[in-house]
């Protein structure tokens, strides 16, 4: 892989995805219902996502082994920025607003 000088936004995105399954993993590299329960709560509280956490992890579990590897929580990002993008924008105008954004 290339690596450039500056980091681009994006890449920074993909960065902090990863960074945060990092932070929650088990020692085998993957998320249990708890720590994905408890990761959604802390890092995505402007959303409410932890009443949903156990049903978005059912949802999730692609290969139903009852943990979460980092390409299934890929998925659950990207999807949860698609299908809530009215939500994202408004959150992150609001971050601006409050001077926490660019």
């Amino acid at each position: 892989m290339k690596r450039s000088k500056d980091i681009t936004p994006l890449e920074l995105s993909v960065g902090s995805l990863l960074c945060v399954f990092m932070e929650y993993q088990n020692a085998d590299g993957t998320l249990s219902k708890e720590t994905f329960c408890k990761c959604l709560a802390e890092q995505m509280p402007s959303f409410d996502l932890a009443k949903a956490g156990e049903e978005l992890f059912k949802t999730v579990d692609i290969n139903e082994d009852g943990k979460l590897e980092f390409k299934e929580f890929a998925v659950l990002v990207c999807s949860f920025a698609c299908s809530n993008y009215d939500a994202l924008q408004e959150v992150m105008k609001t971050c601006k607003d409050d001077g926490n954004g660019k």
